[in-house]
């Protein structure tokens, strides 16, 4: 394939193979097309205005979002601890800068191609200084999310960030999870404290900007529209419901309390199916998290199931690891990947370690044995491999590690991992959702091979 002569930019060979990969699959005769390229996320044909030859607009941060999806759908059994940052927006650097570290790969949610590659339009009647004002608060928005994608090519191109579209929409239960933590008051409460989330749906074509959707609105009303949407946001794949392919129509922003909802039930479902822990720094969606599992314990059977496997908890949520990682200052993510390589012996030790008390959660069954288990595994080979991050920072000569990571260092970043005791992450959902009990859980959870026993999450404290 060649480029035009104007193109901003040109892709390195890895993100060609990407790009070539994708047309021949999807999009055959758009192989023979010149490529014109930039940062962003556009993927279509167009004639120039002095000849009626068709190019081929791609944008960098569109190959990433094709490529981060296709890691998805290819992941199998993988040995990689991977990590996806929920609520699933765009985490700050110092959040991405940490996870980076401790993570071999971290996975985000963003809206990406969706809001930027889709008009939205401000049809009908409205309010007009209330459209004024959201519209400011959109071009906010993408501009934030312009600026992260631009910082952070550097993080996708060495393979350690991989950014994804929701892709959990077609679980027939997800608008019952969403309108669950709707009819929560409490949900609804902490969920209001929140600012700067943005999430998007699919809109009917010229349909008007305002009200969000889900504004003002009661339960039913909520389900029956979003259920609506999910039928017409592709006409061309019949019967099958999705809330997010905003190909045809175009986007609408939802209320915030809705967007909470979607995030986080969206992150969790994508955690348990694709092997992910789900990790954040966001201590509202910690709360959200926790009151969705306290809706457990108002259920019939919770008690006894307390009972059954000693809980002293209130709910099904526990914390099982308290550890503080070594923190640094990177000006910039080239750092990160430099940080990566020079300290990759004791990074490599730690989510080794981490994956074998990921993995000691997943395959055994809760019990006052498995927190011994867990405590062995805490002692002999996380605080260790802690301790030798440290030791090869202060007694490296290299002098990248002596600039920017001995003389640099901003404290500890505290670590708290918790479990759902028990139960898979799905399990959980479902009953907090009150479309499955206790006893349907485990009776399921047994006739499942690859089911996991708990559900593990990670809060990394600021």
């Amino acid at each position: 394939m060649k480029y035009t002569e104007d193109t901003p930019i040109h892709l390195t060979e890895s993100e060609m193979h990407v790009l070539e990969g994708h047309l021949q699959e999807q999009w055959p005769d758009a192989m023979s097309y010149p490529i014109n390229a930039d940062e962003g996320y556009a993927f279509y044909g167009t004639s120039t205005s002095t000849s009626s030859e068709y190019q081929l607009e791609i944008g960098i941060d569109r190959i990433y979002e094709i490529l981060g999806t296709k890691a998805l759908n290819d992941r199998g059994e993988v040995s990689a601890l991977s990590g996806i940052y929920y609520p699933g927006a765009t985490p700050t650097r110092n959040t991405l800068s940490q996870a980076t570290l401790y993570f071999d790969e971290v996975f985000i949610m963003s809206p990406g191609s969706t809001v930027f590659e889709n008009r939205r339009h401000p049809y009908g009647e409205s309010d007009q200084l209330l459209a004024d004002r959201y519209e400011e608060q959109h071009l906010q928005f993408l501009k934030r999310l312009r600026s992260f994608d631009s910082d952070a090519i550097t993080l996708k191109r060495a393979g350690v960030l991989k950014q994804t579209l929701p892709v959990m929409q077609d679980r027939p239960e997800f608008i019952d999870l969403i309108t669950s933590d709707l009819a929560d008051p409490k949900f609804c409460q902490i969920a209001d404290n929140l600012n700067g989330i943005s999430v998007f749906v699919a809109a009917k074509k010229m349909e008007p900007l305002l009200p969000l959707v889900g504004a003002g609105k009661d339960i039913d009303s909520i389900r029956a529209e979003l259920d609506f949407r999910s039928t017409y946001a592709d006409f061309r794949k019949k019967g099958i419901k999705e809330l997010f392919n905003p190909r045809t129509y175009g986007v609408k922003e939802v209320d915030k309390i809705l967007g909470a909802s979607i995030l986080l039930n969206h992150t969790l479902l994508l955690s348990e199916e694709y092997n992910l822990l789900p990790f954040t720094d966001d201590p509202i969606f910690e709360r959200l998290l926790q009151c969705k599992l306290e809706r457990i314990s108002g259920t019939k059977g919770f008690v006894d199931y307390k009972k059954e496997l000693g809980l002293v908890s209130s709910t099904l949520s526990l914390n099982v690891l308290e550890e503080y990682l070594p923190r640094f200052k990177f000006e910039d993510y080239d750092q990160i990947i430099e940080a990566r390589v020079k300290l990759s012996g004791p990074l490599g030790d730690f989510r080794d370690a981490m994956r074998s008390y990921a993995a000691e959660i997943d395959t055994t069954s809760y019990s006052p044995e498995l927190r011994q288990s867990l405590d062995k595994i805490l002692h002999s080979k996380i605080k260790p491999a802690v301790k030798s991050i440290e030791q090869e920072v202060q007694k490296s000569r290299d002098s990248f590690v002596s600039k920017y990571l001995r003389n640099i260092r901003v404290g500890s970043v505290p670590v708290v991992a918790s479990i759902f005791a028990g139960l898979p992450t799905t399990s959980v959902l479902a009953i907090g959702a009150g479309f499955m009990t206790i006893e349907a859980a485990i009776e399921t959870r047994n006739d499942i091979k690859r089911s996991k026993n708990n559900g593990l999450r990670i809060f990394l404290q600021e």
